[in-house]
C-alpha cells in the first residue's frame, strides 16, 4: 500500500498496515449493529408520534408505554380515581377506560409492526456471515 507522507508517496511498512486491518469480529459487529437497530427504532418511535383520533398527538416510546401500563394498573387497581392521560403537547385529560384502551390499542397497531422489523433486522444481522453483511443492512422504520 503506497500512503501520502510529507509531501511524497511511499510504501507503506508492514506495521503500518497492520495497525490499519479491522481487528473487529463479526460477533462484535453484530452486537453493535444489533444495539444500532434497537436505537434505531428507538430514534423513530420518539420522532414520529401517533395521530389519533380526537386530533391530538400521542407519544409511541417505550417509556411512554410503560407508564401507561403502570396508569392503567394502578386505576384498574382502584388506587387512582380518574383515569387520565396527556397527549404530546398537552396536560393531562380524563378518559373514559374504553377510550384509554381504545389509544393503548391503537399505539400497538403503531408499535408492533416496527417490533417485529426490528426483529426482523435482528435475525439478519446474526444470520450474517461476514462482517460487510453485517454493516450492509440497513434499518427502515417508516415503510412498514
Amino acid at each position: 500500500m503506497r500512503v501520502y507522507d510529507n509531501g511524497t508517496y511511499r510504501d507503506m511498512t508492514a506495521e503500518e498496515i497492520a495497525s490499519t486491518q479491522d481487528t473487529r469480529t463479526l460477533e462484535d459487529v453484530q452486537s453493535a449493529h444489533q444495539a444500532a437497530n434497537c436505537d434505531a427504532l428507538a430514534v423513530y418511535l420518539a420522532s414520529h408520534p401517533l395521530m389519533w383520533t380526537d386530533g391530538e398527538l400521542y407519544s409511541v416510546t417505550e417509556a411512554d408505554q410503560q407508564r401507561m401500563l403502570m396508569y392503567f394498573s394502578t386505576y384498574s387497581m382502584g388506587l387512582r380515581e380518574k383515569l387520565e392521560w396527556n397527549s404530546h403537547t398537552k396536560k393531562c385529560r380524563e378518559f373514559t377506560t374504553e377510550e384509554f384502551m381504545q389509544l393503548c390499542a391503537a399505539i400497538n397497531n403503531f408499535v408492533a409492526p416496527r417490533v417485529k422489523k426490528c426483529q426482523e433486522y435482528k435475525e439478519r444481522i446474526f444470520a450474517a456471515e461476514t462482517i460487510q453483511d453485517v454493516e450492509a443492512i440497513t434499518f427502515d422504520f417508516e415503510n412498514v
